[in-house]
């Protein structure tokens, strides 16, 4: 690389860290001018990097193991948006869906060393830091930062933060809380990192659980005891024993504070949930008429983002209020791109954890580290999209994105002509 053309690819690099920053505390980046400014960012630091690469003609590809499920991805949304029965709201989410892609390559290309890898995840658990502490504040009744309190929206009695809802709160801190047992594993400077760490790991547990997301609970506890079983077989870490010490206990602590909480008794009652938009019985017939949606178009759905436009005709007369989205992100990407999407998300899933579970022998103790801390993020956010929509806020999707990113990038530069 060129010195001249250095500063383009550092400046790329600033500009994706500032929008990883930017999104949660933008509600989450679920407004239309949070969306614009998303846009505006990722499409500055894309032009950079293609200068940089112009002024250095250097066009080689660096492949990862999602680029073929990536192509396929995208012609299918392309091809769903042309047969879309609302194609401007489609055009809308095919651009938001291109901003994730652009993101995605942008980490593998930009970040190029162990050293802004470790600054990116130190920026995101520092994000986490501020939201979990200003959160609590939130939690606690003291009013400050009035923009970040929301007259338009109901008072949840959980913490949101900078966020709206608890759940899309909770769908955060269930991807940074393994983020964090990921960086403790991969730090090779024993007690000062494990003083360090372990109280951003309580912070972010104690963070989540105030969220009253039964979804989150049950997720990120999914997601640390996927950490702890890799854990048990994988013995290239040195402190492999105290994370796992640490991770039966922080589930552990889970479960006793969870019975302290009333919400408890939302869980030990689950199959009385009346039948609302937001309970149990009300999301299964949800999911029933996304169904017959879904038989209706099976090929080639009725388009990215136009579930709230489709949905009203099949919607169940006991169903109250306006659904815009399917409370289940795979059922509800099917409806919108057809039935090739649960095969492909199959191969996306797959190819990734491969590639994630061959770096996990990387002679790197941060590689590995920061390569499983991100797969058990992965693991929480895939399993709460069954039940919720946080891969449609676009805070929570770049944040999965980076992960992704993190476990798909080459262990060595493996150059494409």
């Amino acid at each position: 690389m060129k010195p001249g053309s250095l500063a383009f690819s550092k400046i790329a690099f600033y500009l994706i860290c500032i929008l990883l920053m930017f999104t949660p505390l933008a509600r989450g980046g679920v407004q239309g001018w949070a969306l614009t400014v998303i846009h505006i960012v990722t499409l500055a630091a894309l032009t950079l990097f293609l200068v940089q690469k112009s002024l250095d003609w250097d066009w080689q590809w660096i492949g990862t193991p999602l680029d073929r499920p990536i192509l396929v991805l995208l012609t299918i949304a392309i091809l769903a948006t042309v047969f879309s029965v609302h194609r401007s709201g489609s055009m809308r989410a095919l651009l938001l869906l291109c901003n994730y892609v652009t993101v995605f390559y942008l980490v593998i290309r930009t970040v190029g060393s162990p050293e802004k890898l470790y600054g990116m995840a130190r920026l995101l658990i520092s994000l986490g830091i501020f939201l979990a502490v200003f959160g609590l504040i939130k939690f606690s009744g003291v009013k400050i930062f009035p923009w970040f309190h929301y007259d338009d929206l109901p008072d949840f009695g959980a913490l949101t933060s900078t966020y709206g809802n608890p759940n899309h709160m909770a769908g955060f801190f269930e991807m940074a809380l393994p983020l964090a047992f990921g960086l403790l594993l991969g730090d090779d400077k024993g007690r000062q990192s494990t003083k360090y760490y372990v109280p951003i790991i309580f912070l972010f547990g104690t963070a989540l659980i105030l969220t009253m997301s039964r979804g989150g609970w049950t997720c990120g506890m999914l997601a640390l005891i996927f950490l702890g079983l890799v854990l048990v077989f994988k013995r290239e870490f040195p402190r492999r024993k105290t994370v796992i010490a640490l991770t039966c206990s922080a589930v552990g602590l889970v479960l006793v504070l969870l019975s302290s909480f009333p919400a408890v008794q939302e869980l030990l009652t689950i199959r009385e949930v009346v039948d609302t938009a937001g309970g149990l019985d009300g999301r299964m017939q949800v999911t029933k008429a996304v169904v017959a949606m879904i038989a209706d178009r099976p090929f080639v759905g009725f388009g990215p983002g136009t579930f709230a436009y489709s949905f009203m005709q099949y919607q169940p007369a006991s169903i109250q209020g306006w659904y815009n989205m399917a409370h289940n992100d795979y059922v509800h990407f099917t409806a919108e791109l057809g039935i090739l999407f649960p095969a492909l998300m199959i191969w996306m899933i797959t190819a990734l954890f491969r590639q994630g579970f061959m770096k996990l022998k990387n002679p790197s103790l941060f590689i590995r580290g920061i390569t499983l801390g991100a797969m058990a993020g992965i693991v929480a956010i895939l399993c709460h999209s069954v039940m919720d929509f946080n891969l449609h806020i676009p805070a929570n999707a770049l944040f999965f994105t980076v992960l992704c990113a993190i476990v798909a990038a080459p262990e060595t530069t493996k150059v494409k002509a």
